[in-house]
């Protein structure tokens, strides 16, 4: 049986992905014109102002997207709620 606390962690988190998702989505829209990223042209210098602070937003966002899943939902995967590793 689930655990309570463990639903409510899940929820709260997912929450907060949802938050940091839709974040995402809009900076991608910003970026369409330079998105996707392709090495071999790239040059940030050319990169009007506005262009860089979504781009940047875009890459912190994302940043904390993958610290949240790690902190969270696959710690709470992985472990078995006493921080001891379930993984096999």
């Amino acid at each position: 049986m689930v655990d309570d606390k463990y639903t409510k962690i899940f929820c709260e988190t997912y929450k907060r992905v949802q938050k940091m998702t839709r974040q995402l989505v809009v900076a991608q829209e910003q970026l369409s014109v330079v998105m996707p990223l392709d090495v071999k042209i790239f040059a940030p210098d050319s990169l009007r102002p506005g262009e860089l602070l979504f781009l940047d937003g875009f890459r912190q966002r994302f940043s904390d997207l993958q610290d949240l899943l790690g902190k969270s939902i696959f710690k709470a995967i992985y472990t078995d709620g006493s921080g001891r590793s379930t993984w096999q």
